[in-house]
């Protein structure tokens, strides 16, 4: 997909669908890449649009999300079809990760309100060096379930969901179906709200 970026700033389009279209063939899942600038010629071009929806697909909008059970660092397990009836973000993150600390400050300010209605976080970390993640983890204390194997990206529940960059974020309603990937925040906000609400689809374009 980078080779696609570079293809429009030489002005090639069609190398860089080409080079789109290979990379959804293979699982690629960062559709918001998509929606770089320098991709806004391509933006109303019918196979540009299909190459997007295909990327779509990868992720399962509107589909039910993989289900896995993985251990806490409380010992206790988490599984995700258990969770049915809850509006559940998964937050693949890392401790190294700037922008993943980022958001995690950003959901750890609204996670109490939305928690106390049926809401729920379940954080995958990355990292692979414990006293790293233990490190952050006592100084942040953050509120909801935490897991990580130590195995970075080679966790099967990483792996399992094609996860290539974090932060990656993937909000289930409460019937377990995939609703958003990676929204930006005002649209999560208002995604977590319609999910809490009702069981109503939520459109993400």
């Amino acid at each position: 997909y980078r080779a696609a970026e570079a293809s429009m700033l030489n002005m090639l389009p069609d190398e860089a669908k080409k080079m789109l279209s290979i990379a959804a063939e293979r699982g690629f899942l960062n559709y918001r890449f998509l929606e770089k600038t320098v991709f806004a010629p391509l933006w109303k071009d019918k196979q540009f649009i299909q190459i997007k929806n295909r990327i779509k697909q990868n992720i399962g909008l509107n589909r039910p999300a993989k289900d896995f059970t993985i251990p806490l660092m409380d010992g206790k397990n988490f599984r995700l079809a258990d969770q049915k009836g809850k509006v559940i973000l998964i937050h693949f993150w890392a401790s190294w990760c700037k922008p993943c600390l980022k958001t995690n400050r950003f959901l750890k300010e609204h996670y109490p309100g939305f928690k106390k209605q049926g809401y729920e976080i379940i954080g995958i970390s990355l990292d692979q060096k414990k006293s790293d993640l233990e490190r952050y983890l006592i100084e942040n204390r953050l509120p909801w379930p935490v897991s990580c194997d130590y195995l970075g990206w080679e966790t099967p529940v990483v792996k399992e969901y094609g996860i290539s960059t974090v932060p990656s974020l993937w909000l289930i309603d409460k019937a377990g179906i995939v609703r958003a990937f990676d929204p930006k925040k005002k649209a999560l906000l208002q995604g977590i709200k319609i999910l809490i609400e009702k069981d109503s689809v939520l459109q993400q374009d």
